[in-house]
């Protein structure tokens, strides 16, 4: 089953928030996220709160290609 299913799953919420942080020339969140992409079946103990639900406050957030 670990096999088959990636624990990390990048979802809208989180590339926002990479995406606004890039726009102020911060790329902390888009070097996690591409740290957790190439790994997304390993167990990485620091970003459990990225295995998490979607908070509700982000669930109907939509990013289109050109984001």
């Amino acid at each position: 089953m670990l096999k088959a299913n990636q624990k990390y799953v990048l979802k809208n919420y989180m590339l926002q928030e990479a995406i606004l942080l890039a726009q102020k020339g911060d790329f902390s969140m888009v070097q996690t996220l591409l740290h957790i992409a190439r790994k997304p079946y390993d167990e990485l103990p620091e970003f459990e709160h990225f295995t998490q639900e979607t908070p509700e406050e982000y669930k109907n957030i939509g990013l289109s290609c050109s984001s």
